[in-house]
């Protein structure tokens, strides 16, 4: 399957990749970095899908949306299904947080082959700064260029997950020196990926890794160690690493994941909602109100504050509420007996509860999705600045 060129004359290719319940929040990414374009940029954005499960007046509305705000780009949507049956759909397999659709990234150098390069973007993002510096960046003639995975990179070096490291280096080959990226933001060569048949590798590659902790990252990273070009962090930055109050995986993290987390606070370019999602009543964190910001700026604002309101409301929170309290309590008695390995793993789920209940109560008591940030947090709609 083969894209068809683009309605304009595109200067910049961007692609994301969702199923149906990610659709809405897809589109408020796309808002976000079409917003922060720089004028007289034209941008062909691409969302592709699986198994033509969006509903057909869900993408009407996005394209009469975008038409109407961003006439001089185009937005399109294609099915990528069939490329994916053609590669033996079996293969690709899905997760809790993971759908299929997240493989179609792997296709590529064949689904666009009017481009010699193409952005990919995951649907938990927002842009804060022009995509076209990104899109232009010199990858030296490696695959792709992508930004470190901080956290998954440093416990490595360190030593600090022997079950990890030993699936690292047996399963995907990587050597701590290596580098590993996270694959939500990366800029294609496609051009270099047609010369190394990486596509035809990169699928093969799940005939014998067929039980990765991250699918399709891992596999990435497996098939192009040695021709990754490692991008300004800025343009990845996970919202755990600048969280003014820190989460669990800061809270528990070393001292170089934390230097590593601190470096990058005055240059947030890309915001990643790598573990709970804003729109979610779990939500434990403050950088919400950026997304809502963009999300507002979508026709599918309203649907999302509906789910948000509903997922927020006392008929779901007060079961939720009471199993947290219960789950806090048990971790709380548990963590003060057994051997230490068992009492460090009930400390960092106690600090996890108490995050959840405490947002789950304060979000109780709301009746719209915040839109104030905290001290130290530019507004919505500026460059993020995060205090030190």
């Amino acid at each position: 399957m083969e894209i068809p060129p683009a309605p304009c004359d595109a200067g910049i290719a961007v692609f994301l990749a969702c199923d149906e319940n990610f659709f809405p929040y897809t589109i408020t990414t796309i808002a976000s970095f079409m917003e922060n374009a720089r004028s007289g940029d034209r941008y062909d954005v691409v969302v592709l899908t699986c198994n033509g499960v969006i509903p057909s007046a869900l993408l009407e509305t996005a394209l009469e949306w975008f038409g109407k705000t961003y006439p001089t780009s185009s937005l399109r949507f294609f099915d990528g299904d069939q490329l994916l049956q053609a590669a033996g759909r079996d293969k690709f397999y899905a997760t809790k947080h993971f759908s299929v659709a997240t493989y179609l990234r792997f296709f590529a150098p064949s689904i666009f082959k009017q481009y010699d390069r193409m952005l990919y973007l995951d649907s938990d993002m927002i842009i804060f700064s022009d995509l076209g510096e990104l899109y232009r960046t010199d990858l030296g003639g490696n695959i792709l260029g992508a930004c470190h995975d901080v956290l998954s990179e440093t416990a490595y070096r360190e030593g600090t997950d022997p079950k990890e490291a030993a699936y690292r280096k047996n399963v995907l080959g990587l050597e701590p020196e290596d580098g590993y990226f996270n694959a939500g933001m990366i800029v294609f060569d496609l051009n270099t990926m047609r010369e190394l048949d990486i596509q035809s590798r990169l699928v093969q590659a799940l005939d014998y890794i067929n039980n990765a902790n991250l699918p399709d990252q891992d596999i990435l990273n497996h098939v192009c160690k040695g021709r990754v070009h490692f991008i300004d962090p800025g343009w990845n930055v996970t919202a755990w690493m600048i969280e003014p109050r820190p989460g669990t995986i800061y809270h528990f993290a070393s001292g170089a994941v934390r230097e590593a987390c601190h470096a990058v606070r005055d240059s947030v370019k890309l915001l990643h909602f790598t573990e709970l999602k804003p729109w979610n009543a779990n939500y434990t964190g403050c950088l919400d109100c950026y997304y809502w910001h963009y999300s507002a700026l979508t026709p599918f604002h309203a649907m999302m504050v509906n789910r948000w309101k509903r997922d927020t409301g006392v008929v779901r929170s007060v079961p939720s509420l009471a199993k947290l309290a219960f789950h806090v309590g048990r971790c709380g008695l548990s963590g003060l007996i057994g051997p230490d390995e068992k009492r460090e793993k009930e400390a960092k789920c106690l600090y996890e509860y108490k995050l959840r209940l405490k947002a789950r109560a304060r979000r109780l008591f709301q009746t719209e999705p915040p839109d104030v940030p905290v001290n130290g947090l530019a507004r919505p709609g500026q460059s993020l600045k995060v205090q030190k």
